[in-house]
């Protein structure tokens, strides 16, 4: 077929489209799964699951994958069964669809490494033949059975019932080909890096009108000119907006993953739990969404291993057998909040002090003045673990740890809510995007730095006389809690003149887990940047995260207060008072 149609360029363009689609086919498909667990009795997902395997099936056919096809072939088989009522789902078929899923996926990878040679699906094609070959009654009382409370993961799956139509009955129409065009996100990113030097264009002529206008004021010329720079302003930003939208990702995508792998985890430690999953429609930039991946999934496993009790620990106090897990996910201004919280044994911070003190992580001094909420800080410091044995999930004391570096590269915060014997939720508040961000522009030692202001807690004055000394630190106090102050001459070369200002500027800070402190000499307000890559010698500095470029045209360093503060060895719970 491809010799004879297509030039071997022509066919691997259109077998990277197909790759491409299919991809996003097995998410939708882990999307629907994830539902299933909950909504057994659905149609609209089984018709969604069909649509998936059939569209997958049709053009494998196209490119002669004979074992895509018959893989594809039994599992849509399968599901018209179910269409049809002469099978009902339960849990023995939700685990095989996950199965074909990720044999499909498998299949898919090898597809777009350029290797043709599929694994044989026969073992799956059994499987599925054998669910097939099950009357409905034996289905129904298939399904009874395994769902007893040992099934670890998601709520009892119910049956769909017959269709009330015929079997001829179409589809839910699927969107035409009208209606989406399949865009290389290479070319979005090259939009987006145009609409970055279009509003810094616009920032810059804001900038010359603003100077020009106080030496021409009430000049009418410039009246008119100001209007059509405020009409600018607003298509730049209707722009701005369109092009972000467009790689705006739902976080369902992201969340759809974690059914399998908690049910896979509860397996492992022999406990019951299901995962409830809310606000699977919010939408971030992609690129915040492959950054968060690992942190959620290690925030789960948490849960689990150290979270959620075993049913007999949660039936002796009062709880229902199965543990429950919950991921929600919300908009609030410019940033996005992602919950994880579990109904489980909740955080111990007696306990932490004590295995932190062990490990000697702190001191006993240190451990008998820390609060509660600095000694939940303590789960971030590398290398702590509260797991008595070392095991493939946890016990190695890394697992936090990358949760709250991979946070502070998003220039993200995470908090830590918990009641013993009731449950613990974390909290991740993340930035929509990375690409053109919310600033606060400083000045320190004559020098203008920009800080995004998702990091930015408040802005205070700060005498003298408040400071004091711990672990030759200077630190002050805010709000009940000791907070470190640190000041940019001890990271660059720069003069520090805040010693000259009394009471002087001071930025608290908020980084996962804890607050810093940090003296500037001025505050200039609020910009919105374009984030510009650094260059070969300055990505060496250590403490900087980018550059922006102002309105008047002076290029801007960006501070990464995350990595500052790991330079300096800060950390909250080594000043908790």
């Amino acid at each position: 077929m491809k010799d004879q149609i297509f030039s071997e360029e022509e066919y691997n363009d259109i077998l990277s489209g197909f790759v491409s689609e299919a991809a996003d086919l097995i998410q939708q498909v882990d999307v629907d799964l994830a539902a299933l667990e909950n909504r057994a009795s659905d149609p609209e997902i089984v018709n969604s699951l069909f649509r998936a395997f059939h569209t997958i099936k049709g053009v494998a056919s196209f490119f002669d994958l004979p074992r895509l096809v018959d893989l594809t072939h039994h599992v849509e088989e399968l599901l018209n069964r179910v269409r049809q009522g002469t099978l009902q789902i339960s849990p023995e078929m939700i685990t095989f669809l996950r199965d074909a899923r990720d044999l499909l996926e498998q299949m898919v990878e090898l597809l777009a490494s350029g290797n043709t040679q599929l694994p044989d699906p026969s073992a799956y094609i059994d499987r599925a033949q054998q669910l097939c070959n099950r009357p409905a009654v034996e289905s129904e009382t298939s399904r009874s059975a395994d769902s007893e409370p040992t099934e670890p993961a998601g709520s009892t799956a119910e049956a769909v019932p017959p269709d009330t139509g015929h079997n001829s009955e179409p589809l839910p129409s699927a969107p035409t080909l009208d209606s989406t065009v399949r865009v290389d996100v290479q070319r979005l990113d090259r939009l987006l890096n145009l609409v970055g030097e279009l509003v810094l264009v616009k920032n810059r002529f804001s900038q010359f009108l603003s100077q020009f206008g106080i030496l021409e004021p009430g000049n009418g010329f410039m009246t008119d000119l100001q209007a059509l720079n405020n009409q600018f302003d607003l298509i730049t930003s209707e722009l701005q907006n369109a092009i972000m939208t467009t790689r705006m990702l739902p976080i369902g995508r992201l969340f759809s993953r974690f059914p399998r792998l908690v049910r896979d985890l509860a397996r492992e430690f022999n406990k019951e739990v299901e995962v409830h999953l809310e606000g699977q429609d919010t939408e971030l930039d992609k690129s915040v969404i492959e950054v968060i991946g690992d942190p959620l999934v290690h925030l789960v496993r948490n849960c689990i291993d150290h979270g959620i009790e075993s049913p007999e620990e949660r039936r002796r106090n009062g709880k229902p057998a199965r543990g429950r897990i919950t991921l929600t996910a919300r908009h609030e201004g410019n940033h996005v909040l992602i919950e994880v919280a579990d109904d489980g044994r909740g955080i111990n911070p007696a306990l932490l002090k004590e295995r932190a003190v062990e490990k000697g992580l702190i001191t006993p001094e240190m451990a008998a003045q820390m609060s509660t909420s600095d000694a939940y800080n303590l789960i971030f410091r590398p290398g702590f673990s509260t797991a008595n044995q070392v095991n493939q999930i946890s016990g190695r004391g890394v697992g936090m740890d990358v949760v709250k570096t991979n946070v502070s590269r998003l220039n993200g915060m995470i908090m830590v809510q918990s009641a013993v014997g009731k449950g613990t939720r974390f909290t991740l508040k993340l930035p929509l995007t990375l690409a053109i961000i919310q600033c606060l522009i400083i000045e320190v030692g004559g020098q203008q730095f920009a800080i995004p202001l998702s990091s930015v807690l408040e802005i205070t004055r700060v005498r003298h006389s408040e400071l004091s000394q711990v672990h030759n630190r200077q630190v002050f106090n805010r709000h009940g809690s000791i907070v470190p102050l640190i000041r940019l001459s001890e990271v660059f070369e720069l003069e520090d003149r805040t010693h000259a200002r009394d009471p002087f500027y001071t930025l608290l800070l908020g980084l996962p887990g804890h607050a810093i402190g940090l003296a500037v000499e001025k505050i200039y307000g609020q910009k919105e940047c374009v984030v510009k890559p650094l260059g070969p010698m300055l990505s060496q500095i250590r403490g900087l995260g980018g550059s922006t470029i102002l309105g008047d045209g002076t290029v801007v360093m960006i501070l990464d207060i995350g990595e500052i503060a790991n330079m300096l060895k800060l950390n909250a719970v080594e000043f908790s008072g």
